[in-house]
């Protein structure tokens, strides 16, 4: 049956203090206003989830909204949006990218407030940066995101945008380790 995105919405938390973005060339960026041509769209479940997925994988085919759901994603909420499709991606990206964009003491608060379910990244764009990865790079990525969100949490840390192909290599990849959730668009 086909979910509103306001559940996604709903399910996802309101970042109340964004941290200040230091350097946006690690592919981070906040979204002020929101898109004015956006239409809801319907998401349907893809297979059975977690029912307190710590990580959402939004799967759609190419040229059908991905980005511009991020987008809106990211200003209803607040919450960092990542865009992935000019990063190179491998061992310490998500780590190192997150210090470089906001620097290593907000680092750590940003780390604690996904565990607590008050803080959310929007990561666009997951199928760009594995064709730019090389086969184990893309694989030492999504280690980063298997260590960053396996533990159970009150709110999902994380939305991933990707196309079917790479959501459905993630989720073979993390094979059950990570509480998740995939929708399709």
């Amino acid at each position: 049956m086909p979910a509103p995105y306001s559940e996604l919405i709903d399910t996802l938390p309101h970042v109340a203090a964004q941290p200040s973005l230091r350097d946006d060339s690690a592919g981070f960026s906040y979204v002020e206003d929101p898109d004015e041509v956006f239409v809801m769209p319907l998401l349907l479940k893809a297979g059975d989830g977690a029912a307190a997925p710590s990580l959402i994988l939004v799967e759609a085919r190419a040229a059908v909204g991905k980005s511009m759901l991020a987008r809106h994603l990211a200003w209803a909420t607040r919450a960092p949006l990542w865009d992935l499709s000019q990063v190179y991606v491998g061992s310490g990206t998500l780590w190192g990218s997150l210090a470089k964009a906001f620097g290593p003491m907000e680092l750590n608060r940003i780390i604690g407030q996904t565990l607590t379910g008050d803080f959310a990244l929007i990561v666009d764009a997951l199928d760009e940066a594995e064709m730019h990865a090389v086969g184990e790079a893309f694989d030492a990525f999504l280690l980063e995101l298997r260590d960053m969100f396996a533990a159970p949490r009150p709110a999902p840390g994380v939305v991933i945008l990707g196309r079917t192909e790479t959501v459905d290599y993630i989720e073979l990849f993390l094979g059950g380790q990570v509480p998740a959730q995939c929708q399709r668009l």
